[in-house]
């Protein structure tokens, strides 16, 4: 049948083992192809896998919509969450939303973990935050998704020249794994600075004062939230 295909039978006949292969000429968005191809049902991504691809669904605009004092499948950010929703495929969107249209619980995990990533540019920090139990390390994880629009608008300022660069988000988001690691090893926050620690200190000296900030306020999202979103807005203020 190799007429049918437009090839020369004779041709076919000479060719040890012929191989018929088809190439798509279309336009194609690879990217988000490779996305689709990842939904459930193929192998499943590991949360900053996941957070790292929802990327290209969030910016620094759509998450300047986002209301802190509300909750993130209230009426009060349903803007913000379509603006998140509205890319997505139509089999994503069966597991992100409920039948009344708000995020359903795996849908506010899934765009939570992405804002932190957007915020901090730590896989290893969305990792700890999607794996973590304990009831303290779950409030500072809170309180980073809540400064996340704050923080990447900063961020934003900084690469654009429009900031100086003051930016200390790596630290923030060392010392918040490192946070949530210690808390799920139940190790306190003073025996872990007071030991030594092979091949050199783990975090660096602001780190270091991060998490004794991070283990001062661990029970007060707000209060963590206010630390976060002041740092910001200071780096901001000096234009």
């Amino acid at each position: 049948n190799a007429e049918s295909f437009g090839v020369d039978p004779e041709l076919v006949g000479k060719l040890k083992q012929p191989m018929l292969v088809k190439v798509r000429r279309s336009d194609v968005d690879r990217q988000a192809l490779v996305h689709e191809l990842n939904e459930p049902g193929q192998q499943e991504q590991s949360a900053g896998e996941r957070a790292q691809g929802d990327l290209r669904h969030l910016d620094v605009e759509k998450m300047a919509l986002f209301d802190p004092e509300s909750e993130l499948d209230a009426s009060g950010n349903r803007a913000f969450t379509r603006s998140f929703l509205q890319n997505l495929s139509h089999g994503e969107l069966n597991a992100m939303i409920q039948a009344d249209g708000s995020l359903s619980s795996a849908g506010v995990k899934r765009l939570s973990r992405a804002m932190v990533l957007k915020a901090f540019s730590s896989p290893r920090l969305v990792e700890r935050i999607a794996e973590q139990t304990n009831p303290t390390a779950r409030i500072l994880g809170t309180a980073m998704v809540n400064a996340s629009p704050v923080i990447a608008k900063m961020r934003a300022g900084i690469e654009q020249g429009a900031l100086y660069d003051l930016d200390v988000t790596s630290d923030m988001a060392a010392a918040a794994s490192v946070f949530a690691r210690l808390k799920s090893e139940k190790t306190n926050v003073s025996d872990y600075l007071a030991q030594g620690q092979i091949g050199g200190r783990e975090l660096s000296g602001t780190g270091e004062k991060l998490l004794q900030l991070y283990d001062k306020h661990a029970r007060s999202a707000k209060a963590l939230t206010s630390f976060l979103t002041g740092y910001a807005k200071y780096v901001e203020g000096q234009g």
